[in-house]
Order: C-alpha cells, then structure tokens, then sequence
C-alpha cells in the first residue's frame, strides 16, 4: 500500500486552476520533490496532502485513507493524521503565532496532550537540532527570517511526524543555512521519514530528494521520474521555465544554450 496516492486531483480557486488531472503515488520513506515554476500549483498540492484543502475533483489517500472534511471531522482519524503529517510553510510568519521560541515549540506537543516532561525534553532535544537554544527565549517577533526558518521547521519536528511537507523551504535563506537545512533533511532521511518538498531550486533536489515530479505552468504533471533523470531532462525543465535559454550568434550561425543555474555555486550548462 503506499503511503500517499493521488487520483486524478484537480481544484481551483475562485477564476483561477490550480491543478488539473494529477496523478502520483508516495511510497513510506520516500524523498519526494514537487519542482514547478511559481504559481504552478506545488503550495496548493502540499495543502491537498495535508488535508488543508479538498480537491474539486480525484481524491487524495493517506495509508489508504481518503483526506476528506469527513474522516478528517473524525476525531480518532484526525488525532492520526495530524500525530504523522506536518507542514513546514515557505512563509514562516504564517505559521508562528506563539510569543517566544519556546512557547512555539511547546505549542503543538501540549495540544496533542504530551505530558510536560516529555515536552521539556522534546523541546530541548529540537533546539539543539534546529541549533537555536540561543534563540530559546527570545520573541518570535524578534528573528530573522532565517531564524525563523528554523523555529518552524522544529516546532513541526517536536511531534516526531512520519511525513514532512516542506513548501520551498530554501527560499529565505542564506547559504548557511540552506547547508544546514540540506543536513537536516539528510539526517531525517535516515531515520525513515518521508519527505515531500516544493521547490523550483534544482539544486536542492540535486542534494536532497530521491524521485521528483515536474509540474507545468497548466498545472498539469509533465514528468516523474528519479531525481537524476528528471534534471537531466533539460527539455521538460525548459518547458516547466524551471531553466532558460541564452542565444547568440557565433561565426554566423545561431546557437541556443539552455541552463540550469545552481544555488550553491553549482552550474551547468547544455548546448
């Protein structure tokens, strides 16, 4: 049985698609990645897995579940659900509501009804793997984005979840901590999580995901396929305007160079 299956799932917002007719599977301990160019539907897909939105049309199955308003009013499946999904949004304000570090990371573990040694010790188990028990008692309001960053990412950590969505977590963050954040997931991924990650930083999913899939600027799935194929598929990349195109002329004749520009001092080139 596979961890996530998606069947045929199309929604939209009011005038606007978002996603039309995707279909993939997730198997339990994958690394999965969500590449498309922005407003190609990845944060709405993320939202659909994490049972923040119903599609219009296909369903969406968790452990053969379907995430439904239904099972998800269920209290038995909701307790189940949110003890092993979480989601780590690209905007962390979103997701920061406590007042210091330390309330945000108690936060969720209290409400699943952690009792409060367990929480203590998650919490100080979290800062020194986030590596921001110098930020403990310090007010949200306070960080930096990167700072930030980090909190949301341990505040959804302190639940020990079997599933991390993260939606384009290198987009505010300096090379520093997109190293830190790659060694992070890395280690994740060795204690069997599953990893599902938006994304339109190619070399993040070169470090990082195992399998991805390419979503078109229709919001239709072009491609799945292991990492190393995918980004190999400069013709499907360029389609996605994951990757552009540079031309000149030389000795007369027209040349065509399609890129693929790597955060992290990573460049290729194809001609």
């Amino acid at each position: 049985m596979y961890l996530f299956e998606l069947k045929h799932v199309s929604f939209s917002y009011p005038n606007k698609k978002a996603l039309d007719d995707i279909s993939f599977t997730v198997e339990k301990g994958a690394s999965l990645g969500l590449l498309g160019a922005n407003g190609s539907g990845k944060t709405t897909l993320l939202k659909l897995m994490d049972g923040l939105l119903f599609p219009h049309t296909g369903e969406v199955l968790f452990d053969g579940y379907e995430i439904s308003e239904k099972h998800l009013s269920d209290t038995g499946f909701y307790a189940y659900f949110r003890g092993r999904v979480v989601m780590v949004f690209q905007n962390a304000d979103i997701q920061l509501f406590n007042n210091t570090v330390a309330d945000e990371l108690h936060y969720t573990p209290f409400q699943l009804g952690m009792k409060t040694e367990d929480i203590q010790k998650r919490t100080e188990d979290i800062l020194r793997l986030c590596e921001i028990k110098h930020l403990e008692d310090r007010a949200i309001s306070s960080l930096s984005d990167g700072e930030k960053k980090r909190v949301a990412i341990g505040s959804v950590l302190t639940i020990n979840p079997s599933v991390i969505l993260l939606d384009e977590p290198t987009s505010t963050l300096d090379q520093r901590s997109v190293s830190w954040l790659v060694e992070l997931l890395s280690e994740l991924r060795k204690t069997g999580k599953t990893m599902i990650v938006s994304t339109n930083d190619l070399s993040f999913i070169d470090e990082v995901i195992d399998d991805g899939i390419i979503i078109s600027e229709d919001h239709r799935m072009l491609l799945g396929a292991p990492a190393k194929a995918l980004l190999d598929d400069t013709d499907t990349l360029y389609k996605a305007n994951l990757v552009h195109a540079h031309v000149h002329h030389h000795d007369g004749i027209k040349h065509t160079h399609i890129h693929r520009h790597f955060i992290g001092h990573k460049h290729t080139s194809e001609h």
